[in-house]
């Protein structure tokens, strides 16, 4: 995905499913994400999700770059190894009862300070929007039938 030739201004942001790495075979990039401290402090809104009630999730925002290298089962392919951008977004104190937000987000694009990265997570938070509009046409709109 990252290789992938892309139209001019066509840029992406994706989610680390596992743990990747790095350029170096002991590097991976959650820490090499994590090495620098957080500058500022974003608070967002967890809404209820089934028992626990909506919550606040305070989150240093953090960035960096990083060399993601191919999957070893890709090798054989020669897929090269990618600079990308990287906004991992880690709470630190969630409440004790509730599982943390902890996401590793990636990006073709450099992410060089704060601000890029606040909105690195603005996009990634708003995929649950798009999510239910997709939902919503798909199950109610039906639109697969209309093909």
């Amino acid at each position: 995905m990252f290789v992938a030739e892309r139209a001019a201004g066509v840029d992406f942001l994706g989610r680390a499913a596992w743990e990747r790495r790095g350029a170096q075979e002991e590097q991976y990039l959650w820490a090499t994400a994590l090495a620098p401290p957080g500058a500022e402090i974003l608070s967002m809104p967890v809404p209820r999700r089934g028992e626990p009630p909506a919550r606040t999730a305070v989150l240093p925002l953090r960035f960096g770059r990083g060399v993601l290298c191919p999957p070893s089962h890709r090798r054989a392919e020669h897929v090269p190894s990618v600079t990308i951008g990287a906004v991992p977004v880690l709470e630190e104190y969630p409440p004790a009862d509730v599982e943390p937000r902890e996401w590793l987000l990636l990006t073709p694009c450099a992410v060089s300070s704060a601000l890029e990265a606040l909105e690195c997570v603005e996009w990634y938070a708003g995929r649950v929007g798009l999510a239910v509009r997709h939902t919503v046409l798909k199950r109610g709109g039906r639109i697969a039938a209309r093909q």
